[in-house]
């Protein structure tokens, strides 16, 4: 197996090496890929593999229907992916401005000795001493 698929040689040229038939080589081969299968370290790997999706949408036809191949969509998504991330810490950050401003202005009032209130449809104002220190 390493002859064959390692250093290149061709079936035949490993089998005149080893004094085997060509078929004879082309099954041990075929064991050793299938051992190779059975083993669990490399099914982990497969496994991790696969849910990377690093093989994911790799021929021709996915090429053709998506107009792309994996590795171009992959980093269009990561960048899509990237600007939904930014533009939702943009929104937090407005959202914490938005909140400090409206806490600015609550104890401004505050202070100011008088705060509405709304009861009904009408505001009616409190005295300060109804409200403890913000402080």
């Amino acid at each position: 197996m390493r002859g064959h698929y390692l250093e290149g040689q061709t079936q035949t040229a490993i089998a005149a090496r080893q004094g085997i038939s060509g078929e004879r080589v082309r099954q041990n081969i075929s064991k050793a890929l299938a051992a190779l299968q059975r083993e669990k370290k490399l099914q982990e790997l497969t496994r991790e593999l696969w849910g990377a999706k690093a093989y994911h949408s790799t021929g021709a036809t996915a090429y053709r229907t998506r107009q792309g191949s994996n590795p171009e969509l992959l980093l269009e998504w990561i960048e899509r992916r990237q600007l939904w991330e930014l533009e939702q810490a943009q929104k937090q950050d407005w959202l914490e401005r938005e909140l400090a401003k409206m806490r600015a202005e609550m104890i401004a009032e505050a202070w100011s000795g008088e705060v509405r209130h709304r009861k009904g449809s009408h505001v009616r104002y409190a005295p300060l001493h109804f409200w403890p220190s913000p402080l």
